[in-house]
């Protein structure tokens, strides 16, 4: 996982984030199938699970974007998944 971010999502008692992920996949081929396959049973895992966080409450969680890559040496495909989130402070 790279670095993430967070803003404010809005609300005024500023109890609203936006979170904001990217989620790196390697894979040794030549090509990219596993990359892709990879990222696919991500977005499956995605949309049927529930989060549950001490003290956040996840809105809505979704892959904003995927990007498929060949590093120039040719042995390694690479996917860069970003991830966007927004969560709800809650009481513990």
């Amino acid at each position: 996982m790279a670095k993430g971010q967070t803003t404010g999502a809005g609300d005024i008692a500023r109890l609203r984030h936006a979170a904001f992920l990217d989620l790196h996949v390697w894979a040794k081929e030549a090509g990219l199938v596993s990359s892709k396959q990879i990222v696919g049973t991500v977005r499956t895992a995605l949309a049927d699970a529930v989060w549950s966080i001490p003290g956040l409450q996840v809105a809505d969680l979704h892959i904003a974007s995927s990007r498929f890559l060949r590093d120039p040496d040719g042995l390694y495909s690479h996917a860069v998944v970003s991830l966007e989130a927004i969560v709800l402070e809650v009481a513990p």
